[in-house]
């Protein structure tokens, strides 16, 4: 993950909140569906307590806030377009590792014949 500290991930995830309730009432009426992520992140972070690893439970609890909030804001259909956009220039990689594999098969194949 990009951002592991507590601190931090509060911070985005009061940010992916502000965006959710500026959505106005329609956004509102969703606010039902995030009553099971905040059982989840309850869940979560207590048992993170009992076994004495609390910051990361806190940090689990509050990816999974944000990216359920998110979630409830976006549709697939645009998510999949950012993504694509996003991951967009790593195609060169792909184009790049197909013509070396193609090259790879023009050439002769050598024999490796072993001594025994």
């Amino acid at each position: 993950m990009l951002v592991e500290q507590p601190v931090h991930l509060a911070v985005a995830c009061a940010v992916v909140l502000l965006i959710f309730a500026s959505l106005g009432p329609p956004a509102w009426r969703r606010v039902r569906m995030l009553l099971g992520v905040a059982i989840a992140g309850g869940l979560i972070v207590g048992f993170h307590w009992a076994m004495g690893t609390t910051p990361l439970g806190v940090a689990s609890a509050l990816r999974l806030a944000s990216a359920a909030t998110l979630a409830l804001t976006t549709r697939f259909e645009d998510l999949l377009a950012v993504l694509e956009a996003v991951l967009h220039p790593l195609q060169r990689l792909d184009d790049a590792y197909r013509a070396s594999a193609a090259s790879r098969d023009l050439l002769p194949k050598r024999e490796i014949v072993s001594n025994v």
